[in-house]
Formats: C-alpha cells, structure tokens, sequence
C-alpha cells in the first residue's frame, strides 16, 4: 500500500495497528460485526435468545486454524468465560464450520457477515455482546478520490445490511421444539 500498488484493503481489528503504523496510511470503520454463537438447530441452548459462554465449557469447539487471529480471538473470549475449549476441529473455512456445527460435531463462534445467508443452524448473540471491526485502509487522503470514498462507501452500506439481516434471522430462527442430546 504504502508503495501505491494498492489502493484500498480491507483488515480487522487485529491487524489495524500494523496497518496504520506508516505516517502515509490512514483508515475507516466500515462495520462492527457482533460474533454470534452457532449451534446445532436440535441443540438444548438452541432456543435461548442468547449464549453466555460461561455455559458453553462442556461443548466440543470448533475453531478457526492455530495460525490465525480469529484463533487466538475465540481462545480469549472461552478463556476469559473461565474455560478451555474443547476443540475437536479447526478450519480456517466457514463452510466447513459450519457444516461441522450441522452435523452436531461442535459449535463455533462466528462473526455475522461470515453467517448471511445460514438458516438451518442456530444463530445466538453472545452475552454480553462482542464485536469484531472491520476497516478500510487506504494511502493518506485517497480517500478524498471519488472512487476510494465510494467503494468505501459501499462496503459500509453492505456490511451493515447485512449485519442487520443476520442479527434479524438471529431473533428470529429459534427451532419451537429441539430435540434434547
């Protein structure tokens, strides 16, 4: 970026500090995307309207790749509630989080934007709530070029329609009746 072979990146929060370390770049808040709990449809928590992860230490984990941030994020948030994840998998695709969650192997905590579109797994807001930040970061004052602010522009527009569709699907997708385990 700082060479101008590019204009405009997309990072999180983690990376923000290394990102905005050169006197020449600058950033942008887009989004802050709630992490939410994803269960099994037939799960016991799967009809609460949220997860405390303090009741969440039995459950077999599954997890983002050791090598990534998101990694060390949900390793935190479990030990802050005070445990240790049991972690049977780690995968660094959503698809397959979520097909691991599907089949009843685990349960994930995944970021909203990762979750659009997911109807048949139980979606809970963690208590109290975490969120993950989503920038754009871009040379100093490229933002002012019309297409940097636009895009920019755009990206907030989007992942805050879409933020607000899942956190709505959230509310709403509790299965009546689970099957108990």
């Amino acid at each position: 970026m700082v060479s101008g072979a590019v204009d405009l990146a997309l990072v999180d929060e983690p990376f923000i500090p290394l990102a905005t370390q050169h006197a020449s770049i600058a950033h942008r808040e887009l989004h802050a995307d709630p992490l939410y709990c994803v269960l099994p449809a037939d799960h016991p928590r799967a009809t609460c309207a949220t997860i405390d992860l303090r009741e969440m230490a039995r459950e077999s984990w599954v997890i983002d790749h050791p090598t990534c941030p998101f990694y060390r994020q949900t390793l935190a948030l479990c030990q802050a509630a005070g445990f240790q994840p049991i972690v049977i998998a780690n995968t660094e695709s959503v698809s397959v989080s979520s097909s691991l969650v599907r089949s009843g192997a685990g349960i994930a905590i995944l970021p909203g934007l990762a979750l659009a579109g997911v109807t048949d797994l139980a979606i809970r807001p963690i208590v109290p709530p975490i969120t993950r930040r989503l920038y754009g970061v871009f040379r100093r004052d490229a933002h002012l070029r019309p297409s940097i602010a636009t895009a920019l522009d755009l990206l907030t527009d989007t992942a805050g329609s879409v933020g607000r569709s899942v956190a709505a699907m959230a509310s709403k997708n509790r299965p009546p009746s689970p099957v108990r385990r």
